[in-house]
C-alpha cells in the first residue's frame, strides 16, 4: 500500500509522507499484534493467551445449542475455534460460526469475521467483504469496528485511500473508550499521519488511556 518508487525520485513532501506513514505502520502493527505491517497485507490478528479448554460435555452442549440456531452459543462457538478452546485453534471453522451468528442478527460476529477475512487467515481473504461486515457491526452498535475501518481507509484496502475517512472512523472508536484506537489516534497526531502533527492532541489521547492504568498510554507521556 505504500509507493514503491525510490525515495531519490520523490519531493521533500512526499518524502515526509512516506516516513510518516512507515513509522505509523510500525506503530499501528505493534498495537494489534506486536508484527511489522507488510506493505500489502493486513496486520495480523492479535494473538492472545492459550484458552482454557472446554470439557467435552460442554463442547458438545455448546455444538448441539448452536447447531440448533441458538445464535449465542454460535458466536460462542466460533470464538471457541477461534482460540482453541474447542480443542485446537481452527480458522476454517470459527469463520463459518462467526457466519451464522452474524446472520442470526449478533454484530460482533460481524467484527470478527470480519477481521478473518481480512486477515486472510480462514483461507479467504477480502478487503471488501471484511469492510462490509466492520459496517454491519458498527451498525449494530460495535464501535470497535470503526478502528478495523479506519485501518482499511488509511492503507487503501477494498477502499480508496483515504487518511480523512480514517481519521474519523478511528476517532469514532477511541470516543467511544476503545483502548487500542485511542492509542492509535494519539499515535496519528504525534507523528503527522492524517491529522496535522499536534503534541498537545497526542498527550491527551495517551493521557485517556493512561488513566485506565495502561503502560503503553504511559510510555507516550
Amino acid at each position: 500500500s505504500f509507493p514503491t518508487r525510490r525515495s531519490s525520485d520523490l519531493g521533500g513532501a512526499q518524502r515526509g509522507d512516506m516516513k510518516r506513514s512507515r513509522i505509523f505502520a510500525a506503530l499501528v502493527a505493534a498495537l494489534l499484534g506486536g508484527l511489522r505491517l507488510p506493505a500489502a497485507q493486513p496486520p495480523p490478528l492479535p494473538s492472545a493467551p492459550p484458552a482454557q479448554k472446554l470439557e467435552p460435555a460442554a463442547l458438545a452442549k455448546l455444538e448441539s445449542d448452536a447447531a440448533a440456531g441458538d445464535a449465542d452459543a454460535q458466536l460462542e462457538l466460533a470464538l471457541a475455534h477461534d482460540d482453541g478452546s474447542a480443542g485446537r485453534i481452527d480458522r476454517d471453522k470459527a469463520a463459518e460460526w462467526y457466519a451464522r451468528a452474524a446472520a442470526n442478527g449478533v454484530p460482533v460476529a460481524h467484527l470478527r469475521l470480519g477481521m478473518l477475512l481480512e486477515d486472510g487467515s480462514a483461507g479467504r481473504q477480502s478487503y471488501d467483504e471484511a469492510r462490509a461486515h466492520y459496517e454491519q457491526a458498527i451498525a449494530g452498535g460495535v464501535p470497535e469496528a470503526n478502528l478495523r475501518l479506519g485501518i482499511l481507509h488509511l492503507e487503501g484496502w477494498g477502499v480508496p485511500r483515504d487518511p480523512v475517512a480514517a481519521v474519523a472512523a478511528i476517532e469514532r472508536a477511541a470516543t467511544a473508550g476503545y483502548q487500542p484506537a485511542q492509542l492509535v489516534l494519539s499515535d496519528m497526531y504525534a507523528v503527522g499521519v492524517g491529522v496535522p502533527r499536534d503534541a498537545a492532541q497526542a498527550v491527551a489521547w495517551a493521557e485517556k488511556v493512561a488513566a485506565q492504568k495502561s503502560p503503553e498510554a504511559e510510555l507516550r507521556l
